[in-house]
């Protein structure tokens, strides 16, 4: 936010955000397995929060005087060819001889109806209501506060037995 604003963040965001890194690494389990490593996802993360900190940053700052649905328009745009370049460049990148993620694409309805879903709802609601949070709330509120989802997905994915409790999701969480 200060490279928009010029505000300095006060002491009690200085603190959140570390709390909130911290958390982070406990949470992906960085150093429980003899020692702190970090991989290519570990890092494409990192690039990913330090992007999305910016965007909600800038949607703070500037979204306040847009039409939120013309706002979200373009907003959603970017962020498709963004992550369409990302899911591209990262089919092509290969270690070992193998993608990092490699690109799939199904023409099944039984595949993209559940996505359609996820996206309009997940994505698209979700997103329409953080910009609507945004142009009334401190940007920088939002932003410490959005890492919240994954400890909520943690939660469903706990709820469901997808997942088990370990110490670092608990600490992490």
């Amino acid at each position: 936010l200060f490279l928009f604003t010029r505000k300095k963040p006060t002491v009690i965001q200085y603190a959140a955000s570390a709390i909130c890194l911290v958390g982070c690494f406990v949470l992906s389990g960085l150093g429980s397995e003899g020692g702190f490593a970090l991989g290519v996802g570990d890092i494409l993360c990192a690039i990913a929060g330090i992007l999305l900190g910016l965007c909600i940053a800038a949607t703070g700052v500037y979204a306040k005087g847009f039409d939120i649905g013309l706002y979200m328009l373009v907003h959603m745009s970017v962020y498709f060819a963004v992550s369409l370049t990302s899911a591209i460049g990262l089919n092509f990148i290969t270690k070992g001889g193998v993608p990092l993620e490699k690109l799939m694409f199904s023409l099944d309805v039984g595949i993209l109806i559940p996505a359609a879903l996820f996206s309009l709802f997940s994505v698209g609601v979700c997103w329409l209501l953080r910009t609507e949070a945004l142009r009334n709330i401190n940007p920088t509120f939002v932003a410490v506060s959005s890492p919240l989802s994954a400890v909520i997905t943690g939660i469903v994915s706990l709820v469901l037995g997808l997942d088990e409790l370990t110490l670092n999701f608990a600490i992490g969480s």
